[in-house]
C-alpha cells in the first residue's frame, strides 16, 4: 500500500513538473506576433520592464524567452501593503519584470496576457523585446 501511494505521489509530481508554469522557453520562430522593442544591456546589468496590468478580470502577464542562459528574469513579489496595491504591481498599476544580462548574446522575450482558468485563455495582448546582452 505504501509503495502504491509513493508511486502515485511521484507520478503526480512528475506530471506537475512536466506541465510547468506558463513561463517557458520557446523557439525564436514561435515569437512573431508583435514588433519587438530593442533593449541593449551589459553582462551583469539589471533593468526593469514595466507592463500595464491587464484590464480583463483573471488575466495576468506571463513570458516566454527564446533562449536559455543569456538573461535571467524575475517577477518581484511585493507583499500587499496598506495602500491597496495588488502584489507584484507598482503604484501606477504596472507589472514589473527584472532582466539581468548573464552572458553576451541575443534573446527575444515575449510577454503575453493569459487567464489560466480559461482553456486557451490567451488574449491578443502581447509585447516583445529583443534583448542584446553585450
Amino acid at each position: 500500500m505504501k509503495a502504491r501511494l509513493l508511486s502515485a505521489t511521484v507520478s503526480w509530481l512528475l506530471l506537475a513538473c512536466a506541465c510547468g508554469s506558463p513561463n517557458t522557453t520557446l523557439p525564436a520562430h514561435a515569437i512573431t506576433q508583435s514588433p519587438a522593442r530593442p533593449l541593449t544591456i551589459r553582462t551583469g546589468e539589471k533593468v526593469s520592464i514595466l507592463l500595464e496590468m491587464p484590464t480583463e478580470p483573471g488575466y495576468n502577464w506571463y513570458y516566454a524567452v527564446s533562449d536559455d542562459w543569456v538573461i535571467s528574469m524575475i517577477e518581484p513579489y511585493d507583499y500587499p501593503s496598506k495602500s491597496g496595491n495588488s502584489p507584484g504591481t507598482t503604484a501606477m498599476n504596472q507589472k514589473e519584470f527584472r532582466v539581468t544580462g548573464l552572458k553576451p548574446g541575443k534573446v527575444v522575450i515575449r510577454f503575453y496576457q493569459m487567464n489560466p482558468a480559461i482553456p486557451n485563455g490567451v488574449n491578443n495582448s502581447d509585447v516583445q523585446y529583443t534583448v542584446d546582452v553585450q
